[in-house]
């Protein structure tokens, strides 16, 4: 999958199948003033 839009719709659609694996996700983040700025998003899988 080429995008985080496209892999968020697949484990939405196969979730059942897929609540037995062990993941994480992360996320590097900063506050600009009042505002959240994601620099960079990760996701590790245990398959």
């Amino acid at each position: 999958m080429d995008n985080p839009v496209e892999m968020c719709r697949f484990v939405e659609a196969h979730r059942a199948e897929l609540d037995y694996l062990l993941f994480d996700a992360g996320f590097d983040y900063r506050m600009e003033g009042n505002t959240l700025v994601i620099l960079e998003t990760g996701s590790y899988w245990v398959f």
